[in-house]
C-alpha cells in the first residue's frame, strides 16, 4: 500500500487550491481535518496517509477546484458554537452574523415571543434557542420550502423542542395567528442586484441568489418590512437587522421617516453591521 507524508499531502492540497479566490490560509489543514473526521491531536499524531484515505481528500479537492466553499462540499458550517446543516437550498451562515444573535439574547426577557424571519438554515433563531431557558414562542419563518426542510433538519439536529415554529410566509404574509413579537431579527437579502452579477463565483454558484438580491439598491426587504412592522412588533419590541457596511443611512432614515427609533452597531472588524430599531 502506497502512502504520503503529512508534509507532501498538506503541499499538494495547497498548491492545488492556493490560486482559488475563495482560498483561505491553512485550508488544506482543514480539509484534512474534515474530511478523515480527526481531532485536533490525532491530526498532529498522524504521519502518514493512506491510498484510501487520499482518495477521499482528493475527492473533496476535486469539487473544491470549481470554486465550491469547502461549508458547502462538506454540508456544514459552525456557527455560534453549533454545527448547522447546509447545502445549496440556503446562504452559508457567515461569522459577522452571529452579533445579531448575540445582542438578540441580550434583550430576550423572560416568556418573549421571537421572530427570525428570512430564517434560511435557521441558524438564528435555532442559536437563540439553544441559549435562552424561558420562551414564549419562536417562529421561523421563509418564502422558500426547500430553506425551510433545512432549518426543520438543523433543528432536529440540535434536539430543539418546545414551542419552536416553522412556517412558509413571504416576509410577514402568513403570520397573523402568531400574534405580535417581543423580538424580530431578521438577515434579509441586502446585496444590490447589480453587485450580484459581480459576486465571486464561490458565492454566485452555491448560494441561492434569492437569499442575496435585495433589489436595484439592496433595499428592498428593509422598505417591506418597515411598512408592515407595527402589525407584527409588540409596543417596545425591537427588531434586530442585519444590513451591509455602506447601508447604516439608508437603513436607519427608512424606519426613522416612519417614526421609529434607531441604533447602528459595527461588527467585529469595524463595520457597520447591525440596526435596532424600536418600537416605541
Amino acid at each position: 500500500m502506497k502512502t504520503k507524508s503529512k508534509r507532501q499531502v498538506f503541499n499538494q492540497i495547497k498548491k492545488k487550491i492556493c490560486n482559488l479566490d475563495s482560498y483561505t490560509d491553512g485550508e488544506e489543514i482543514l480539509i484534512v481535518k474534515e474530511v478523515l473526521n480527526l481531532s485536533n491531536i490525532d491530526l498532529l499524531k498522524k504521519e502518514v496517509y493512506t491510498d484510501k484515505e487520499l482518495r477521499k481528500i482528493n475527492r473533496v479537492v476535486t469539487r473544491r477546484l470549481k470554486d465550491m466553499p469547502l461549508n458547502k462540499i462538506l454540508k456544514k458550517q459552525n456557527f455560534y458554537g453549533y454545527d448547522f446543516f447546509i447545502n445549496s437550498r440556503v446562504l452559508a451562515p457567515r461569522k459577522e452574523t452571529e452579533l445579531l444573535v448575540e445582542m438578540a439574547l441580550k434583550d430576550c426577557k423572560k416568556n418573549c415571543s421571537i421572530l427570525d424571519l428570512c430564517c434560511g438554515s435557521g441558524c438564528i433563531g435555532l442559536s437563540i434557542a439553544k441559549n435562552l431557558k424561558e420562551y414564549k414562542k419562536i417562529v421561523l419563518s421563509d418564502i422558500s420550502f426547500r430553506a425551510l426542510s433545512v432549518a426543520r433538519r438543523n433543528k432536529r439536529k440540535l434536539n430543539i423542542n418546545g414551542f419552536v415554529y416553522l412556517k412558509r410566509s413571504d416576509l410577514f404574509q402568513g403570520l397573523k395567528k402568531f400574534g405580535k413579537f417581543d423580538i424580530i431579527v431578521c438577515n434579509p437579502p441586502y446585496i444590490s442586484s447589480s453587485d450580484c452579477e459581480n459576486l465571486s463565483k464561490s458565492v454566485k454558484n452555491y448560494d441561492p441568489i434569492i437569499s442575496l438580491d435585495g433589489g436595484k439598491q439592496g433595499l428592498d426587504f428593509y422598505e417591506k418590512i418597515a411598512t408592515n412592522l407595527d402589525e407584527y412588533l409588540q409596543i417596545n419590541g425591537r427588531l434586530f437587522l442585519e444590513i451591509g457596511y455602506n447601508q447604516k443611512q439608508s437603513v436607519q432614515k427608512i424606519f426613522e421617516e416612519k417614526g421609529y427609533k434607531t441604533k447602528c452597531f459595527k461588527d467585529y472588524s469595524n463595520c457597520d453591521r447591525i440596526v435596532i430599531v424600536e418600537r416605541g
